[in-house]
């Protein structure tokens, strides 16, 4: 079984492998010849994975992040170890996954916030920028978010209010326009096309289980 069926089953039945990082979504904003993964398994366990996106550019191999993909990058298997036995496993399994990886010319991912050990990395003479990503890890409660934002966030949630509609009925087409908007307001040009942010969306509401939007509309009611 080559890495990219074992990863498809382990996304299969693994719930903090995150959505940028699913086969499905790599599919569809990559290709599925364009990406693939390396994987560390022991004891007939995968234990860390490292999905790429493979991009060829002027004759160079680019291992980068696809349009409209947040995140990549190493996932870990979750351990209840010790902290320092948890970092010596991380230790090694990141340095077999690095060491799995293609030859190529440039690298440049970001992260999902979950990988906070980055120094294997650091040994194999990467360079890092750290960047701060602040989650919202609840949303059954909307009142209890709303209590806890501060009062600057709760004032520009009411002034929104008086501006703003949650809708979810217009046209795809439509949809695509108001980003249009949004990218001219500031001179650029969108740097993807319909044909590819449909496929995108199409992707996606065939995976809709990875969604959870029933409480956006909610946080914009009256509170």
């Amino acid at each position: 079984m080559i890495n990219k069926d074992k990863y498809l089953n382990l996304c299969e039945k693994e719930k903090t492998i995150p959505i940028f990082s699913q086969p499905w979504w790599l599919d569809a904003v990559c290709g599925p010849d364009n990406w693939d993964v390396v994987i560390y398994e022991k004891g007939g366990q995968i234990l860390g994975a490292f999905p790429y996106f493979i991009k060829r550019k002027f004759g160079f191999t680019i291992l980068t992040s696809p349009k409209l993909t947040q995140t990549l990058g190493v996932w870990l298997a979750p351990s209840n170890a010790k902290y320092a036995n948890r970092l010596k496993k991380e230790k090694e399994i990141m340095q077999e996954l690095i060491s799995g990886l293609p030859k190529y010319d440039v690298f440049f991912q970001s992260f999902h916030n979950s990988i906070t050990n980055w120094l294997p990395f650091y040994w194999k003479n990467f360079e890092q920028t750290t960047k701060y990503t602040y989650v919202i890890e609840e949303l059954s409660n909307i009142d209890s978010v709303w209590d806890d934002a501060n009062p600057n966030i709760k004032t520009d949630v009411r002034k929104a209010r008086k501006v703003l509609e949650v809708v979810d009925d217009i046209s795809f087409e439509e949809f695509y326009r108001i980003i249009s908007l949004t990218y001219k307001r500031q001179n650029m040009e969108v740097t993807y096309s319909f044909d590819f942010l449909q496929k995108v969306f199409e992707k996606s509401l065939g995976n809709a289980s990875w969604f959870n939007l029933a409480a956006l509309p909610e946080f914009f009611d009256d509170t």
